[in-house]
């Protein structure tokens, strides 16, 4: 609980930050890249994943942007370790504040990736996500985010397969104008 207190007090005096720092106006482009840690389990079975991804997003407004989230994931299985490569498409929407440099968002996306666990490997998620950009430079923020996921498309075998994903990583906007 105590963490919790320090966390949420570290969110709020960071969003109370008066320095105007740049945010995204529609017609910008973002670029991004992340790291992330996920376990999945299903019917007593555990997936351990860490993820290398790029993000590619164009904002439709000042508040929504759309994207491509190229990925390279290593899978864990029992003693089975393999390497494979997916992606995501995503929404987003964001809380954007004048002269704050925390920008929180809310947003969702579909998530495929070869699972490297025999027959058809591809596997399919979809989820919502919430988090904050932190403004460090006039164009660079850090990245980070809590994604929850669940299979549309499962091995064989697996009757649910749930998902929880921690994302950090950075972020650069493109201005256009």
């Amino acid at each position: 609980m105590k963490n919790l207190k320090l966390v949420t007090a570290t969110i709020v005096l960071l969003m109370a930050s008066t320095r105007l720092f740049a945010q995204q106006v529609k017609g910008d482009f973002e670029i991004g890249f992340s790291g992330m840690y996920n376990q999945a389990s299903g019917n007593g079975r555990t997936f351990k994943n860490g993820m290398i991804q790029g993000s590619f997003g164009f904002y439709v407004t000042k508040r929504v942007e759309l994207g491509l989230a190229p990925s390279i994931t290593i899978n864990k299985t029992g003693d089975d370790t393999r390497i494979s490569k997916g992606g995501q498409v995503f929404a987003t929407y964001s809380f954007l504040s004048s002269g704050a440099k925390l920008v929180p968002y809310v947003g969702g996306g579909y998530y495929y990736f070869d699972s490297g666990v025999g027959g058809d490997d591809t596997l399919g998620f979809a989820g919502v996500n919430g988090g904050f950009k932190y403004y460090i430079a006039p164009k660079a923020a850090i990245n980070f985010s809590v994604n929850y996921m669940t299979a549309t498309k499962k091995p064989k075998g697996i009757d649910s397969l749930n998902s929880m994903m921690i994302a950090v990583g950075l972020s650069y906007l493109i201005k256009r104008s």
